[in-house]
């Protein structure tokens, strides 16, 4: 019996010497080990409403590889100085890579030059050069505008007004020159106002809703079009033509409603995709493309619910 306890005692610890083994290295069983990428993304507004679905592009990334990313908005809307602060935050706290939507694409350019931070940045929309950042991805701004422009044409508008916020953004810029190309070679006029206050915005709307002849209004930009909408839905008498770039649900909604007669948008959630997809793999010392650029097109009431819109504007989630 002595013997027989024995030969379980030796079983015993031998079992338990594998057990420590298999805990403590590798003989046995590898520990897969995961990084965590840290990446923020800082936006050039005050609240990430009008990026839902550029977060569901990235959330497809993580489910891929594992990261970490903090979406910082701004405190003060169109404050291109505060961007900046916020990018020297976030690097100082951690984060391994910054994808950027620029506010004032010279400003920007200037201030990554001089810090000249040793991180990979991916800038989205605005245009900022090779020789300052990794990746630029962007939607085919001169494309987008020459079929907005089409559109107002078709709808027989002899003059418009384009507005935008007072700041340097490339691809204002550059939607401006296409637009106002396309239309006065159409001998449409154009005339271009700018504010600097969500006040100023507002009466310039009051101004040209009282207008007695047809008048046509092309927001520039996202953010301006939001603003123009959420103050236009409660006039008592809505008398212009309103188009503009990017969408939002509720702007989505104004179109069904005609209060808006199209918006050009591009692939939000392809650009939230490639932008996290470009950090991770810079990350991961692969070759990343700098030129990244995504479809779009023109959504009017009768197309919304079109197959190849609906792909775009209601992504899986």
């Amino acid at each position: 019996m002595k013997h027989k306890n024995d030969i379980l005692y030796i079983l015993a610890l031998i079992l338990l010497v594998m057990l420590y083994l298999i805990s403590s290295t590798d003989l046995f069983y590898k520990e897969q080990e995961t990084d965590i990428h840290q990446i923020s993304v800082i936006l050039n507004e005050t609240s990430d409403v009008i990026f839902e679905n550029i977060k569901l592009g990235m959330k497809q990334v993580d489910k891929e590889w594992t990261t970490e990313v903090n979406i910082v908005t701004l405190y003060e809307a169109n404050h291109a100085e505060q961007q900046m602060k916020l990018v020297e935050r976030e690097i100082t706290n951690g984060a391994e890579a910054i994808i950027l939507f620029p506010v004032d694409a010279e400003l920007t350019k200037e201030y990554l030059i001089q810090e000249n931070w040793n991180i990979p940045i991916i800038c989205v929309g605005t245009y900022l050069p090779e020789q300052v950042v990794d990746v630029w991805i962007h939607g085919d701004e001169l494309a987008r505008v020459q079929e907005l422009g089409r559109k107002i044409i078709e709808d027989n508008l002899r003059f418009i007004y384009t507005i935008a916020p007072r700041i340097e953004r490339s691809n204002v810029n550059q939607r401006l020159k296409g637009l106002k190309e396309v239309l006065e070679e159409n001998n449409v006029g154009v005339e271009c106002l700018y504010y600097e206050t969500e006040e100023e915005l507002i009466t310039l709307l009051r101004e040209l809703n009282d207008k007695e002849t047809e008048t046509g209004l092309v927001a520039l930009d996202t953010m301006t079009l939001n603003l123009l909408m959420t103050q236009y839905r409660t006039l008592e008498d809505q008398n212009l033509y309103i188009y503009g770039i990017g969408y939002t649900s509720s702007l989505l909604s104004d179109v069904e409603k005609g209060l808006i007669q199209a918006l050009s948008l591009h692939n939000d959630y392809d650009l939230g995709y490639l932008s996290l997809a470009s950090a991770v793999a810079l990350l991961r010392h692969e070759k990343v493309a700098y030129d990244q650029k995504v479809i779009g097109g023109l959504i009017t009431k009768d197309n919304i619910y079109g197959t190849f819109y609906e792909k775009i504007l209601f992504p899986i989630h």
